[in-house]
């Protein structure tokens, strides 16, 4: 079975914006002199309950109101104490779906490939990109990656695919 794996931080909620207040241009690793992770982890419940929703929120939303979720989860690296924080989130805006938290972003590729799936990602650190459908940021366009989303009719594209493979 083909399974759709979706991450959630800049791909349906727009971690980068709450921190940066715009859309990253390139992969901060620090804010300020703070590592980003620390930095969310010290203002987890402002930053993590109050971000705005990526573009591919809404078309997913959409999609769901037509479509069963069968096939899709959500499949995100997140420290242990930002995850009360994105289920959060994640309940409010998409009640029923399953998340899954890993500790590495590599761990997430081993989900994927122990379920012949796909992840639709935004993250330009992984050493391979055959299962990544990966989201265009400005961050990200050194990527070479089978399937690049450009837009939210890309996203839904992707998503119809899967969904009739099964």
């Amino acid at each position: 079975m083909h399974k759709v794996y979706i991450d959630v931080d800049n791909v349906i909620r727009d971690l980068e914006s709450a921190v940066f207040g715009k859309p990253a241009e390139k992969w901060y690793n620090k804010v300020g002199d703070i590592h980003f992770v620390e930095y969310v982890t010290a203002n987890k419940e402002k930053v993590l309950t109050d971000t705005p929703e990526c573009e591919y929120c809404e078309a997913l939303q959409k999609w769901l109101k037509v479509v069963d979720p069968i096939g899709l989860a959500f499949l995100s690296c997140q420290p242990d104490e930002w995850q009360p924080y994105t289920e959060k989130w994640l309940k409010k805006r998409f009640p029923g779906m399953i998340y899954i938290f890993t500790k590495k972003p590599e761990d997430k590729l081993l989900v994927v490939d122990s379920q012949d799936g796909i992840l639709i990602d935004d993250y330009p650190l992984y050493k391979d990109y055959s299962r990544i459908a990966i989201v265009d940021r400005l961050y990200n366009q050194n990527i070479k990656s089978a399937c690049r989303i450009k837009g939210p009719m890309d996203f839904v594209l992707l998503l119809a695919k899967y969904r009739w493979m099964e």
